[in-house]
């Protein structure tokens, strides 16, 4: 796992952490993803940063995973534009917009946000 940590909040209550994500910033980090684990804790993620809206470089797969996950996408100005729940060996899933962000969570957090909501992003 990478090392760079950062919460997620919405805007709207931003007293409560509602994730903890591992940033993957490296070629090998964002190539691996969750790919192989056996299982992710209800609370953490992975943050990925494509540095501009996409919806190309922000569109993911399902191959080798073991477990479904809630997966959002952000744009630039920290809107939430799409979600899903991802199901594995599937082989694409992409936002609707373009996204500048991904975050791929435990199954359980699909809940947690809704298209629209406002986050933030503070590192630990």
């Amino acid at each position: 796992m990478p090392a760079n940590i950062v919460t997620l909040r919405k805007f709207s209550d931003q007293q409560q952490t509602l994730l903890t994500l591992a940033v993957c910033s490296s070629f090998f980090s964002k190539f691996r993803g969750l790919m192989l684990q056996k299982s992710l804790d209800p609370g953490a993620g992975l943050l990925f940063d494509e540095q501009r809206d996409t919806r190309v470089n922000t569109a993911i797969h399902m191959f080798f995973m073991r477990f479904p996950i809630a997966v959002f996408w952000v744009n630039n100005d920290m809107h939430l534009v799409a979600k899903v729940l991802a199901k594995p060996w599937r082989p694409f899933y992409a936002p609707s917009v373009p996204a500048r962000y991904v975050i791929e969570t435990h199954a359980s957090n699909l809940e947690l946000l809704d298209v629209g909501d406002k986050i933030l992003l503070d590192e630990v």
